[in-house]
């Protein structure tokens, strides 16, 4: 027995019933017996195809996270290093110019950090900005930064 649609009122009823139980109409299903169970279970195959297509996905992630690697911490630690030097020689930079504001400096700065070892870290870049009479000046600099306890020192040299 499956639940079919009555083909005048569109009530679920029984494929067996004889007339619809709302709207009185003969063989409200308007299929037979076979027909009904067949569609029945055409939705079973579909059902359960769709369950095995969701439990090969859940194998393959599975399988992918044993596989794949986790990241390394050293190179997260690496990279969140570069960019709090990078961070520290742009502000040594800026409290150097005689405007600040106008600061550009290049996308991706904290990639061009050097870490020479735990302690000592180097970056030579550019910096455009406005002098004292409003004209755009490219200077380049070279910072110096040593970590001393939690904090990384930095010492700035304008290059000429």
């Amino acid at each position: 027995m499956a639940l079919v649609p009555c083909r005048e009122c569109g009530k679920e009823i029984s494929s067996e019933t004889e007339t619809c139980p709302l709207c009185g109409i003969r063989d409200p299903s308007g299929m037979t017996a076979e027909a009904a169970a067949a569609k029945e279970e055409r939705k079973k195959k579909v059902q359960k195809r769709n369950g095995i297509g969701c439990l090969g996905f859940l194998v393959i992630v599975a399988i992918l996270s044993v596989v794949l690697p986790d990241p390394d911490p050293s190179e997260e630690r690496e990279s969140s290093t570069m960019t709090v030097v990078a961070d520290r020689c742009v502000e040594g930079v800026k409290a150097r110019l005689r405007s600040p504001s106008t600061a550009d400096f290049p996308l991706g700065i904290s990639l061009e950090v050097q870490l020479v070892n735990d302690t000592l870290a180097t970056l030579r870049s550019r910096v455009d900005a406005q002098d004292a009479l409003g004209a755009t000046i490219r200077t380049n600099f070279y910072c110096r930064a040593v970590k001393e306890g939690n904090t990384w020192n930095i010492t700035v040299e304008f290059l000429e």
